[in-house]
């Protein structure tokens, strides 16, 4: 998307919007791409959406990371958007509920928090 494009219609959302319109919004989105998924059953495609767009959210964290510039930070919320979405896809097609990715989160936070505590900091 063009990054002048992306950055006027992220704050005319951000504007135009309430929480409760949003997340009507959202809702409404992931259901038509998860029906056109049910169509097609594109797992293996899937998977290759996941990496790509993981790949260019690492490339727009090495870009904030050198240059630290307004359009990097526009640049890293397009592509941190672009890997929420292909992850309910992921989510979708192996059915993974919510609860299961809550217990798994929760068990990933409580160890990170862990580490911190015995290190003084995050540690590979």
């Amino acid at each position: 998307m063009d990054a002048q494009k992306f950055k006027d219609s992220v704050n005319a959302t951000k504007d135009n919007l309430n929480k409760n319109q949003m997340n009507d919004q959202i809702n409404q989105c992931i259901m038509a791409i998860q029906d056109s998924l049910d169509a097609r059953k594109g797992e293996d495609n899937a998977l290759d959406i996941v990496r790509e767009e993981c790949a260019e959210f690492i490339q727009a964290v090495s870009k904030m990371i050198r240059f630290g510039e307004e359009d990097d930070w526009y640049h890293l919320l397009e592509e941190y958007a672009d890997v929420m979405i292909a992850l309910e896809v992921v989510k979708h097609i192996y059915h993974i509920d919510k609860s299961e990715i809550n217990n798994a989160y929760l068990v990933k936070l409580k160890r990170m928090v862990g580490k911190i505590r015995e290190n003084g900091g995050i540690i590979k």
